[in-house]
């Protein structure tokens, strides 16, 4: 008998809610949901993602969940995120304007040191 929806496989590499995920936490590798891991260590979490070389990807629900928790904790974090993100992306607009020839400036260079 031929399905009549044949369901995708998914092909995105973040991690939903429901997907286990394996976080060293005070030197323990602790297995947990994606959404038990932002009720309980929501700042190991956050350092995972945004640290260099971090390979964690979340999805965006689970990001905002993520994010409303660290807004509650250390809204600090968020600060320097969005300072990041705002850098890059005008990074991004200069080169797309003058091209290959613009380097992105380190963080000393903007503060003047």
């Amino acid at each position: 008998m031929k399905q009549k929806h044949v369901m995708r496989q998914r092909v995105s590499n973040k991690l939903k809610g429901n997907d286990n995920y394996g976080l060293l936490v005070d030197g323990k590798m602790v297995i947990k949901k994606i959404f038990e891991h932002i009720q309980i260590h929501p700042l190991q979490l956050w350092k995972k993602i945004h640290s260099s070389g971090g390979n964690l990807s979340i999805d965006k629900y689970s990001y905002y969940d993520l994010s409303n928790k660290i807004a509650a904790i250390k809204p600090e974090l968020l600060k320097i995120n969005d300072d990041t993100r705002k850098r890059r992306a005008a990074y991004a607009k200069a080169k797309k304007i003058f091209g290959n020839s613009v380097s992105l400036p380190t963080r000393d260079e903007i503060d003047g040191k």
